[in-house]
């Protein structure tokens, strides 16, 4: 998740866009970096992106619903994760109907498991895929050993 955050702040920062990131890492933890552009944001997201937590307790649904008054009409929201709780793609279609173009990376849980509960993740891994296909959010979906920069391709995109 660090890596693919990093990788597309730094595409788009390039590019002359502004970028944000908010983190939530616990409850009281939320990090947030205003949209900025240049080198200094890059260097900013990079510093938060070092001492990240994967660990959060936030789910992705309520971090989506408490940040929506940060994301106006015609901005990008990009959703990293790996949560297949389907809440979160409720939230990002609500933010669809404000004008706000979400996209999703999801980061496929069952790919990184070699236990039972592989075959569990990856049924809630394709429920959430075709929820988002069906609400027309672009979707791309990283497995474990993807190299980045074909699964965050244009043409990997799961979503039209």
């Amino acid at each position: 998740a660090i890596a693919i955050t990093s990788s597309l702040a730094k595409h788009f920062l390039d590019r002359g866009r502004s970028v944000g990131m908010v983190t939530y890492a616990r409850r009281t933890q939320r990090e947030f970096a205003q949209t900025d552009r240049g080198e200094r944001q890059q260097a900013r997201l990079l510093e938060m992106l070092a001492v990240a937590h994967a660990e959060g307790d936030v789910p992705l649904a309520q971090v989506l619903s408490a940040e929506t008054v940060h994301f106006t009409r015609n901005t990008t929201a990009i959703a990293i994760t790996t949560s297949v709780d389907a809440d979160w793609v409720v939230a990002m279609r609500h933010l669809a109907t404000r004008g706000v173009r979400p996209v999703a990376v999801l980061i496929d849980p069952s790919s990184f498991l070699q236990d039972a509960s592989a075959s569990r993740y990856e049924r809630a891994t394709r429920r959430v895929v075709t929820d988002l296909v069906a609400s027309r959010i672009p979707t791309y979906l990283v497995r474990n050993g993807d190299p980045l920069e074909v699964a965050l391709s244009e043409a990997n995109a799961q979503a039209a």
